[in-house]
């Protein structure tokens, strides 16, 4: 079986870290051929060393060596997982590198998804949403036609604050924020989830990866984090993906290239015990 050659784009953050964990299990199936960071040269050595990458990079200085970089290498997948919109430049030379671009930065769609998918669609590629909810909408689409899409269906935990009124989140702090109930994410996210504004990037995000008209995204509360998202079809049948909230899983599909299963790690669901899955519309005043 011949190796896939990887990237993995900011390798020391919270989906990075994940990612090196999944790659672990599955050493045999990839050729790291790159991997960066933005400041953070000692781990970047570390996991350097662990993956035996061919060449590491600190991007705190600027994006440039990264870019070239990028057209010099033969990538078969690359995993952007570095957060903020200085990644946007980089995620677009991959998308017009005609390869599988595994999304888990947000900013690039938010902001520039026009682009990126326009250049995606030139270049013959393909975006694997590394984002659990976006990577439950992809699986539930594959093999179904769009036009018979009746809605995609997100849904949110509700972070820290969805249990308290609304006149407690004047005193809430950033600690408070930064306990998810259910997932372990970066800071930034973690916050964005507490204040619901994560799940409006996602909306947005949605659009523009599935090209499909806002007025069939909606979003829903589902504390469990078991079901990940769902798409609904105009005969009445609605597809789920249901997994542990761990991002292990879709990075691990995006990994695969939605071709194949490879070990995440993570423990399947045990039906034979007793679980509740609740669902209920946001708040959205």
């Amino acid at each position: 079986m011949k190796k896939l050659n990887v990237a993995i784009i900011g390798v020391t953050g919270s989906v990075g870290r994940q990612t090196v964990d999944v790659i672990k299990r599955n050493a045999d199936r990839f050729d790291i051929q790159l991997i960066t960071a933005h400041s953070n040269a000692v781990s970047l050595e570390q996991i350097g060393k662990e993956l035996g990458a061919k060449r590491t990079i600190l991007t705190k200085n600027g994006m440039g060596e990264l870019l070239r970089a990028v057209d010099e290498t033969e990538l078969d997948v690359a995993l952007v997982a570095a957060a903020g919109t200085d990644i946007i430049a980089v995620a677009y030379k991959l998308a017009q590198k005609g390869i599988k671009l595994a999304l888990a930065n947000k900013e690039c769609i938010v902001s520039a998804g026009k682009f990126v998918m326009a250049a995606i669609k030139e270049s013959g590629g393909m975006i694997i949403p590394v984002d659990s909810e976006h990577s439950a909408l992809f699986q539930c689409m594959c093999g179904h036609r769009k036009e018979d899409i009746a809605g995609l269906v997100l849904t949110a935990s509700g972070g820290a604050f969805r249990d308290l009124p609304k006149e407690a989140l004047e005193t809430v702090s950033i600690k408070d924020a930064l306990t998810n109930p259910n997932w372990s994410m970066g800071q930034k996210i973690t916050v964005d989830s507490a204040t619901m504004m994560n799940k409006g990037l996602e909306l947005i995000e949605a659009r523009y990866l599935f090209d499909i008209e806002p007025n069939k995204l909606s979003v829903v509360i589902h504390p469990q984090s078991i079901v990940h998202s769902m798409v609904s079809y105009k005969d009445g049948a609605v597809l789920a993906q249901l997994g542990l909230p761990d991002m292990r899983v879709p990075i691990a599909y995006a990994l695969g290239c939605g071709e194949e299963r490879i070990d995440s790690g993570v423990k399947q669901l045990d039906f034979t015990q007793n679980m509740a899955l609740t669902f209920s519309p946001p708040d959205i005043d």
